[in-house]
């Protein structure tokens, strides 16, 4: 019983550790300190080392510094710790939009959609990827539905 309890209470300390150095990292990643946010992202995954949530703000910090390889691996690290992970689909899909993959960004938003197909935010982002492809039709079809989910960039959403 003892032992129960005394294990219990070392993983209640470095679960408060993690929060802790998570609630650092993101102030700084707010403040855009992002290596000194990925320092404090480094430290959690020491503790914890099977948190999705540490490699998606790892990750997302590294995009901050425009450390793209880096980020991609932590966001497919997260989803691989967490499959269902919206945010982490999302973000990769983002990453590969501004730069360039266009199918790459599908392939992710795709899966985020699968998710959440109520997140126009998503529809916006596919529907500018498959412009990139010259796929009009497609496009158009996604930035309605964000529309019609109450999103609407016009101005942008236009595929010549």
């Amino acid at each position: 019983m003892i032992l129960v309890l005394f294990s219990f209470l070392v993983l209640a300390s470095f679960q408060d550790d993690v929060e802790k150095l998570l609630d650092t990292g993101y102030a700084y990643y707010d403040e855009g300190l992002y290596s000194e946010a990925i320092q404090e992202y480094d430290k959690a995954i020491k503790i914890q080392s099977d948190n999705p949530e540490i490699y998606f703000l790892r990750g997302i910090s590294h995009h901050g510094l425009e450390n793209v390889r880096m980020a991609v691996e932590d966001l497919e690290k997260a989803i691989q710790l967490n499959p269902d992970y919206l945010e982490a689909h999302q973000e990769l899909g983002y990453i590969y939009l501004v730069g360039q993959a266009p199918k790459d960004a599908i392939a992710a938003f795709d899966k985020a959609l699968i998710l959440d197909p109520t997140a126009a935010e998503i529809y916006v982002n596919r529907g500018t990827a498959k412009c990139m492809l010259d796929n009009a039709t497609g496009a158009r079809k996604d930035w309605d539905k964000a529309m019609a989910l109450g999103v609407s960039y016009s101005e942008f959403m236009v595929c010549d």
